[in-house]
């Protein structure tokens, strides 16, 4: 429990600090990141009392970068190991490539991981839900 908080309160800050990078340079995408840093820090915050919604949110949340930037890094890295000639032209190409996979795609995979292996102590049944075992 305590690498996965320490894994997304980190992940969290860096969410945050580049929200505030893009908000000081006029960008309104960065106020929606810092508004979702803190939603996320508080959800970070809700999971240690075990909240049901907590483990949801958090799972929603990191899922996002995954469904969204996994599938453009690994085109972008099937294309630079093909020598296609967008990354022969500039090499720099696949820096910014490496950057986005592992600000946004490694953490979010860490954690959703974490997330999944951990949800019967984060997330218990404690509905009327039906189980399988009934």
């Amino acid at each position: 429990m305590r690498t996965l908080t320490i894994i997304q309160s980190a992940w969290a800050a860096v969410l945050g600090l580049a929200g505030g990078f893009l908000a000081f340079l006029g960008n309104p995408f960065g106020y929606i990141l810092i508004s979702v840093a803190v939603v996320y820090s508080y959800a970070i915050l809700s999971l240690h009392r075990l909240e049901r919604w907590a483990w949801w949110f958090c799972c929603a949340l990191t899922a996002a970068p995954i469904l969204m930037v996994a599938p453009g890094v690994v085109y972008n890295f099937a294309l630079f190991a093909v020598n296609d000639p967008l990354y022969l032209d500039s090499p720099g190409t696949i820096l910014v490539v490496a950057t986005n996979a592992l600000v946004l795609v490694v953490p979010a995979l860490l954690v959703l991981v974490l997330l999944l292996s951990r949800r019967g102590l984060l997330a218990p049944n404690k509905s009327l839900e039906r189980t399988r075992d009934r």
